[in-house]
This record gives structure tokens, sequence and C-alpha cells, in this order.
């Protein structure tokens, strides 16, 4: 007995050494992207404030900072006069792949003067960005509210599932996010922790699991997933139900700025495949697609419908970026998020409302 709990002491101590020097390995050689979020109650997780990373990915290597309140922007002081622009929306606002200074809200700031709040959060959909407006973002007293919407709200809007749907109106399901022991740890672990984030991006980030079908398995049909569907004139349920739940929460949303006095404005982002044509060829072929009912501007053209029914203003960039796209101009090649020319040209377009 005393041998074996010698040898499992050595086990114990030669695994948790290999893990050391794995972790020292990874930092200094391989550094990872670490969990730049932390839990939140209401809307599950938001950006942990006051933190200093990098993101990494094929196309790019970019420095995060987040600020004090849980943006990544820079500390907005008392107020000093100008026009305050709240633009809220995910990784696109957020600035995934750009330094925060290249991010559209930053650049629309230095084109027109005004003091202009990057309330992006990576992930994020109009369901989260709802309720991060009115918890949080109508007491910073906006005089504008510009909701940027990427076709991918209508899938982070059904998963996350923070609204339910009754009788065509939208209830919060008050659902509370409690955090645990086991999500705590991994929650540290994601913060600290290169060698974890190697195993989860391997694992779940890199779909590994997803693709064997252990996690989040695949439609069997390529063409009922939401993100093929914003491409197709086919009538589905499921994806009905997804566009008719994110209608309802930008009417919300515009509600909401009303009633504190704000200026509301949809900003339509398109994605790579709508503005360059070779993506989209290739992005149909890797998904199986035919080209039935195929309708490259479907999503683009249900918005605009419901805001000119309710008195929405609505931006829609992807006319300017098609015609000004060569071959990929303003998507990164690998990652689907704007380079620093695609910010450029969605400043542009939002400094043209704003004049």
């Amino acid at each position: 007995m005393k041998k074996l709990l010698t040898n499992l002491g050595l086990l114990f101590a030669s695994v948790i050494l290999v893990l050391i020097i794995a972790e020292i390995f990874l930092r200094i050689f391989y550094p990872q992207n670490l969990n730049m979020t932390t839990l939140d109650e209401k809307r599950m997780y938001k950006l942990k404030p006051n933190l200093e990373t990098s993101l990494n990915r094929e196309d790019f290597q970019t420095h995060v900072s987040i600020n004090s309140d849980g943006y990544r922007d820079y500390e907005h002081g008392v107020w000093d006069g100008r026009k305050k622009i709240a633009v809220v929306g995910d990784s696109f606002t957020f600035g995934f792949g750009v330094e925060q200074n290249e991010s559209f809200p930053s650049l629309l700031e230095k084109k027109t003067g005004f003091e202009v709040f990057n309330f992006g959060i990576s992930a994020y959909g109009t369901e989260q960005e709802l309720l991060l407006i009115k918890d949080n973002i109508v007491y910073y007293n906006p005089d504008e509210i510009i909701l940027a919407f990427y076709m991918n709200d209508l899938r982070e809007n059904v998963k996350f599932g923070l609204f339910n749907v009754t009788d065509g109106k939208l209830k919060y399901n008050n659902k509370k996010f409690k955090s645990s022991v086991a999500l705590v740890m991994r929650e540290f672990m994601s913060h600290h922790s290169h060698l974890y984030s190697l195993v989860y991006s391997a694992l779940i980030d890199k779909s590994i699991l997803t693709r064997i079908g252990l996690i989040n398995a695949q439609p069997e049909d390529p063409n009922m997933d939401y993100d093929t569907l914003n491409y197709f004139n086919v009538d589905n349920d499921g994806y009905n139900f997804a566009m008719n739940k994110a209608l309802l929460l930008i009417n919300e949303t515009r509600n909401l700025a009303v009633e504190n006095g704000i200026k509301f404005v949809l900003f339509a982002i398109p994605s790579k495949e709508q503005v360059d044509d070779e993506r989209m060829k290739k992005y149909l072929y890797d998904k199986g697609a035919g080209h039935f009912g195929f309708n490259s501007t479907k999503v683009q053209q249900i918005l605009e419908d419901f805001a000119f029914k309710n008195n929405i203003t609505i931006i829609n960039p992807l006319p300017t970026f098609r015609g000004m796209d060569i071959n990929n101009t303003f998507y990164f090649n690998v990652d689907g998020h704007w380079n620093r020319e695609g910010h450029k040209l969605a400043s542009e377009a939002l400094n043209q409302h704003l004049i």
C-alpha cells in the first residue's frame, strides 16, 4: 500500500509538472486567446472590465483593451457637451480583427466629432442587445442609438431564448443564469490558463466534437440551417419564427429608445458572401446548396420592408460594399469579419446618415 501511494504521488506530481511546463511553453511560444467575458445573470455573459489581452486568428493579431465599464472603448469621462451616439452590436461593432481605434464606431467619432460609444460585444444577439440598452445604455443618455444587425442574430436569438414569443408578443422569460462552482472554476481557467484555452479551442471552438456529433449536431439537411436559409426564399417554420422574433426585438428596441427620447437607427451589416460573388459561390458549394429559390438579399429586403412599415430608419450599405468590392476587398480571407477597409467603409456610410 505504501509503495502504491508513493507511485500514485509520483504520478500526480509528474502530471502537474507536465501541465506547468506545457502552460509555460504556450505562454511564451504559442499564446492562446483567453476568455474576455465574465458571467452575467441576465445576459448570460458580458465583457470583463479592465481587461488587457490579445486576440489571435489566422488572419490577424490584435490587442484588446476593455474599459472599466466593460466595453472595448476608451474611458468616457464627464460629458463635454458633444452629441452622443451609442453603437450597439456584436463582434462587427466590437471590432473583431482590427485594433480598437480602427473599428467603425471609433472611426465614426473621428469623422463626426461626436462622442461615440462602442457597446459591441462578440456573439451577442438582438435579445442581449435589447437588455443591454434597457439596463445600461439608456443611462448614458445618448442622442441616438445605432443598432447593428447581422444575420447570425437570428440564430443567437433562438439559441439563448432570453425572450419568449406568445401570441405575437415578446415576453422576457425572467430566467436568471446563476453561476455554480464548476462554472466559476471554468471561468477562472479560461481567464488565466493558455493550456485550458488550447484544449477548449481544439474540442469546442474548432468543432471537433461537433463534427463527430457529440455536441451541437448539425442539421442532416445542409439547406435547413439558419445561416443558409438567409439566402433562400424557402418556407421554413423554424426560420420564420427566428425572423419574426428578430423583428419583434428590433421594434421593441426602437420603442425603448423612443420612450427615452433617443433617436433609433437600424444598421444592416452585410455578409462576406453577399458582397463578393466568388465567396458566395464557394459558400453554396461547401454547403451543398442548390440555386432553387436563391435570394442573396433576402434578409435586407425583409428588414427594409419591416422598417418602412414601422417608420424605422434603416441603413443598408450592401449596394455600396458590392459596388466597391474587388476580390473580397472588405473582409478577411478566412475570418468572416470586416478588415480595416470594411470598417472604413462602414463608418463612411454611417457618417453620411449623420450628416
